[in-house]
Order: structure tokens, then C-alpha cells, then sequence
């Protein structure tokens, strides 16, 4: 299946970059294609009058194919179908469609009509064939090592093969836990078809992240990391890995009082302590007491990079991994 991969996601590496809402923006998602990967702009919960603004400066800066990531349960279905056909009205056939979490059928069936990749990240087996019944084109499969929210609470070597023995037809890209070549060789070992990396390029010299974010991920251990759901300001009800801060260890017994401000699509926003926001290259106060979002595979991230010297790495590492394998 990895050949069909990589013609779904016209790429000629199997490694996805997450859409990251507030992190994957332009100078991102268009590096990680450059790159000869799976680059992702994260539109989250974008109106829908300035996608067109944000796709031609991302598709500027590169020829090659850039998904579009969108959110379905942040949006109401109405707000989704907005943005879907933003950008079905302005972008190339090649610009194809991530959702994290399985968007409605009318979409599915809107986005097979009209000739578009439809990839979709699940965090169970259920889940993954309900999408596969809607007509994805490829599957993400979220294990808990990664951060930002959860769709479910298998590891990601757990939900891969539970997954693999239900759908043998579909491609399987694994979240969480990779930092490196080697990790996906190892994957593909086990059945995966390639894997998405968030973490990583959210440490990226191009992602949007804050400074001092980026630096926190570099710094940490996966231990530093932990599973909570205090951060549920604007996106409740789904458990998310960050990094342990002072807003994590006080667990709600902080005042949930206003921490700093942000910017995101030409308006400012105030950040109250239990925001899910990302703290970005707009966001102003004490970073560090924000929602850090982090997966395991910080462990193998120790330095600020651009995107070009992480993948030229990155697939360094995987032939290797694979050349000793094959000894």
C-alpha cells in the first residue's frame, strides 16, 4: 500500500506533517512539500473568507501537492461545509483534504464527487472503518504518544494492528511517538503504509509555534509529558498531551484568569489560563503556562531546525533502519 500512499499524497516520501491549528501555517506546510513530503496547512477554525488569502500564499511558495486540515467537531457542520467549498472554489485539483475525526457523509460524498483525497484521522478500529465506509482515501491512526488532543486511548502500535486486521485495502499512516527514520521503518514493520509527525515540525524553524514553546519541546523528556484535560477552554471533552507546567501540576485551582492575548486571522483574542489555544508567534504573557502540546517523540527532538535538514535527516535515518533490517 505504500505506493498507493504515496499517489494519494502526490509526495515521494511517506511522511505526513500534522495540521497543527495555529502552528501549520504557510511557511510550514509549504517546506515540509518542498521537501518532497506531505506538507499541511492547519485552518482549524478559519472563516471561510480567508482561506482562499492563506491557500494562495501557501501554493506561492510551492508546486507541489498541500493538504488542508480542518476540524469537524470544533465547527458546526454549516461552518465546515463553508470552508470545504473555499476551498474546492479556489485550489488545484492536487490541494486534497485531512479532517481530524471523521467529517459528515454529505462532505465525504461532496469531496469523492468532486475528485478530492480525503484523509482522515481516526483513534479507534470503530472509528477507522466508519471512515473507510465514508470513502476516505487514507487513514490516520492516532495513537495516545501524541500530542495535542486524542481521539482515542490505544497506542499507536495497538491501534495499528487492531486496524490493520479490519481494513487490509486502505493506507495506514501511524501518529505518534516518531521523531525519525528509524521509527518508521519500524512501523512498516508492523504494517503501516507511513506516519505523521506533529511534535517534530512543531519545533521546526518554519512553524508558527512561539519561541519559548520551541524551546520547551527541545528541552523535554517524554516523561515531561502527560495526558490531562485541563485545557478545555474552547475545545472540551477530549483528554490532550502537553507538557507538565504550573497550570498542568495545580490541576484547576488556579484562577482561571486571563494569561495573555492573541492574534489569529486579524483579530486579537484574550488566553484565559485553561485555553486550548496554542500559544503561536502572536501570543503575548507567560507562554510556559499555556497549553504546551507535546507528544513522546520529543525525547529525539533536541534543537530548533529547518524543515529541509529534519527530513534530510529523517530519511537518512529510515534507510539505514532499513538497509540493517534487510541484513
Amino acid at each position: 500500500m505504500k505506493s498507493t500512499l504515496l499517489e494519494i499524497l502526490g509526495a515521494d516520501f511517506p511522511l505526513v506533517q500534522a495540521g497543527m491549528g495555529g502552528v501549520a501555517g504557510i511557511e510550514l506546510a509549504s517546506a515540509v512539500s518542498n521537501a518532497g513530503c506531505a506538507g499541511t496547512l492547519g485552518l482549524y477554525r478559519c472563516p471561510s473568507a480567508h482561506i482562499p488569502e492563506l491557500l494562495r500564499a501557501t501554493l506561492d511558495r510551492t508546486s507541489a501537492p498541500v493538504a488542508v486540515n480542518f476540524v469537524p467537531e470544533v465547527v458546526s457542520e454549516e461552518w465546515l461545509t463553508e470552508q470545504v467549498r473555499a476551498v474546492l472554489g479556489f485550489a488545484p485539483a492536487n490541494t486534497y483534504f485531512s479532517f481530524f475525526g471523521i467529517p459528515p457523509r454529505p462532505l465525504c460524498d461532496a469531496l469523492h464527487d468532486a475528485h478530492r483525497v480525503n484523509v482522515v484521522q481516526v483513534g479507534t478500529p470503530v472509528q477507522a472503518e466508519r471512515a473507510a465506509q465514508f470513502g476516505a482515501d487514507a487513514l490516520i491512526l492516532q495513537g495516545i504518544e501524541s500530542g495535542g488532543h486524542h481521539l482515542g486511548n490505544c497506542t499507536a502500535a495497538e491501534l495499528l494492528a487492531r486496524t490493520r486486521d479490519r481494513l487490509r485495502d486502505v493506507p495506514l499512516l501511524v501518529a505518534g511517538g516518531v521523531s525519525s527514520g528509524s521509527d518508521l521503518a519500524r512501523l512498516e514493520r508492523l504494517g503501516a503504509d507511513g506516519c505523521v509527525c506533529g511534535t517534530l515540525f512543531a519545533a521546526s524553524a518554519e512553524s508558527a509555534a512561539h519561541p519559548r514553546y520551541k524551546a520547551c519541546i527541545t528541552r523535554a523528556h517524554a516523561a515531561d509529558t502527560v495526558i490531562t484535560d485541563v485545557f478545555s477552554v474552547g475545545w472540551p471533552g477530549r483528554s490532550h498531551r502537553v507538557l507538565r507546567n504550573r497550570t498542568v501540576e495545580q490541576q484547576g485551582r488556579l484562577p482561571a484568569n486571563f494569561l495573555g492575548v492573541t492574534r489569529a486571522y486579524g483579530q486579537m483574542h484574550v488566553v484565559p489560563r485553561y485555553s486550548a489555544a496554542v500559544p503561536t508567534v502572536e501570543t503575548t504573557g507567560p507562554v510556559e503556562e499555556m497549553a504546551l502540546y507535546c507528544g513522546t517523540s520529543c525525547e529525539g527532538i533536541n534543537a530548533v531546525r529547518p524543515v529541509v535538514d529534519i527530513i534530510a535527516e529523517f530519511r537518512h535515518a529510515y534507510r539505514r533502519a532499513t538497509v540493517n533490517a534487510e541484513c
